[in-house]
C-alpha cells in the first residue's frame, strides 16, 4: 500500500493554504497558522476539538461525522478535490476548496485524514445564511454521492437522497408504500433488521454490509454505517449512509470465476463437461438461463453449436454447418463483445446484416472466443422477457 505523507504545515503557510490533520474520531491533531486565522481561533485551542462538531454548518454536522467514520472503515479512495462550507468562531461561513489524504499508522491502516485547501474568493456567505436552512440541507444531501436514508422506527422511509433514488430506481410515490424489508435482498433481510433492533436497543453497529434490490430486481451491494436519530418530541428513527461497492464485489467474484474456469480447463475430462462447468461458474455472476457456445473453423466457413441451453429449445444441428448471416457469425466477424437489444436486432435485419433464426431475445450479451489473436467461436447469453436483464457494463464479464 502506498503511504501518503501529509504535507508540512509550515510549508503550506507560505503558500497561503490552510492545513489540518484529524484522528480516527475526527478530533483535530494538528493545524497550521493559516487554518487557525481562517476560523478565528488560537492554534493551540483547536487541538482536541472535534472538527465535525465544530466547523461544518449545524445541519451538516451529524452527517459529516457519520460519513467520516464510514470513509475510514471502508478506506476507499478519497475524492481528489471537493468544496465544503466552514463555520468560523464568530459564525461566518467560508467556502473552502480542499484536497485530502489518509494518515496511516505503523501497520499501514488508515488512522485519520489530512486536508489542505484555500478559501474560494467571493463565495463566502453571511453568518447564519445556511444555518437550519432545510432547502440547503436538501441540496447538500442530494449532491452527496453516497446513498442516504432516514427511516422511522417501523422501517418506513422518511427520506432518501437523490443518489439513493437514482441508484435503486424507486419514485417518491413508490417509497411511500414500501418499507425497508421490501427493498433489502431476502438473503440479507434478517441480518439487517436484527442490526436495526440492536441499534435502537443502544448497541453500537460499527459497520453495515447489505444488499438492496433495485426496482428492476438488480442487486446493489452496500457498505456503510447506521445511527439512531433522537430529536426532542419526536420518536426515535434511524439514519444510514451507504456506499455502493457493487463493482468491487463483482470484480472479486469475476476473479474467482476466472480462476475456477482456468482450473476446469486443466482438469475437465472432456469438452462437454468443460462447457457445462463454465456455464455453472458463469451463473454465479450473471443470468445464464439461456446460453450457447459455438465454434468455428480457421477459415470461418463452418460453425458448430457445441453447447446450448435455452428456454425455447431450437433445433440446432449437432454437426458443423456452413457459415450464414446469423448472430454468431456477426459477432465472430466483428471480433468485439456486443450488447444487443431487440431493437438492435430489428435494425440489423432491416439493414440486411443479419438473418434471425428462432425466438428473438429482448437482450443479448455476446463475445468472441479466442486463443491468442485467433478467434475460435462465440459465447452468448440472452433473455427473452426482460431488456434490463443485462446492461452494457456486463460485457466486462
Amino acid at each position: 500500500m502506498p503511504i501518503a505523507v501529509p504535507p508540512l504545515p509550515e510549508a503550506l503557510d507560505h503558500l497561503g493554504l490552510a492545513y489540518m490533520q484529524l484522528d480516527a474520531q475526527g478530533n483535530i491533531r494538528a493545524v497550521n497558522a493559516t487554518f487557525a486565522d481562517l476560523v478565528e481561533y488560537v492554534a493551540a485551542d483547536l487541538i482536541g476539538l472535534n472538527y465535525h462538531s465544530t466547523f461544518p454548518p449545524p445541519v451538516e454536522q451529524a452527517f459529516r461525522q457519520q460519513a467520516y467514520q464510514q470513509v475510514l472503515a471502508v478506506q476507499e479512495p478519497l475524492l481528489p478535490h471537493y468544496e465544503r462550507p466552514l463555520l468560523t468562531r464568530t459564525g461566518s461561513l467560508r467556502l473552502m476548496s480542499w484536497q485530502t489524504g489518509f494518515v496511516y499508522d505503523a501497520a499501514g491502516a488508515a488512522a485519520g485524514v489530512w486536508a489542505a485547501g484555500r478559501e474560494l474568493a467571493d463565495r463566502s456567505q453571511a453568518p447564519g445564511t445556511l444555518t437550519d436552512d432545510r432547502a440547503y440541507l436538501q441540496e447538500f444531501l442530494d449532491n452527496a454521492q453516497d446513498l442516504v436514508q432516514h427511516l422511522s422506527a417501523d422501517n418506513r422511509f422518511l427520506f432518501v437522497n437523490k443518489a439513493w433514488k437514482e441508484k435503486l430506481g424507486y419514485s417518491d410515490a413508490e417509497l411511500a408504500e414500501r418499507t425497508l424489508a421490501e427493498v433489502v435482498h431476502p438473503y440479507y433481510k434478517a441480518k439487517l433488521l436484527y442490526q436495526l433492533r440492536n441499534l435502537y436497543d443502544g448497541e453500537p453497529v460499527n459497520r453495515v454490509e447489505t444488499v438492496f434490490l433495485t426496482r428492476a430486481g438488480k442487486p446493489v451491494h452496500l457498505i456503510g454505517s447506521m445511527s439512531v436519530v433522537q430529536e426532542p418530541g419526536q420518536p426515535a428513527s434511524s439514519r444510514a449512509i451507504l456506499h455502493d461497492i457493487t463493482d468491487r464485489i463483482k470484480a472479486e467474484r469475476l476473479q474467482k470465476v476466472y480462476y475456477s474456469i482456468a482450473n476446469l480447463a486443466i482438469s475437465a475430462k472432456d469438452l462437454p463437461s468443460l462447457y457445462g462447468a463454465i456455464h455453472r461458474e458463469l451463473s454465479k455472476i450473471i443470468e445464464t438461463s439461456n446460453l450457447f457456445i459455438a465454434l468455428c473453423d480457421d477459415g470461418r466457413t463452418q460453425l458448430q453449436f457445441v453447447y446450448h441451453v435455452d428456454q425455447y429449445p431450437q433445433n440446432r444441428p449437432q454437426a458443423a454447418q456452413p457459415f450464414s448471416a446469423g448472430v454468431s457469425e456477426y459477432i465472430i466477424a466483428g471480433g468485439q463483445p456486443r450488447y444487443l437489444t431487440h431493437a438492435d436486432f430489428q435494425q440489423l435485419v432491416r439493414s440486411g446484416t443479419l438473418t434471425l433464426f428462432g425466438q428473438v431475445p429482448e437482450v443479448m450479451l455476446a463475445s468472441p472466443l479466442s486463443i491468442g489473436d485467433r478467434i475460435i467461436g462465440v459465447i452468448a447469453v440472452q433473455d427473452y422477457h426482460r431488456v434490463d436483464a443485462y446492461t452494457p457494463g456486463d460485457l466486462d464479464v
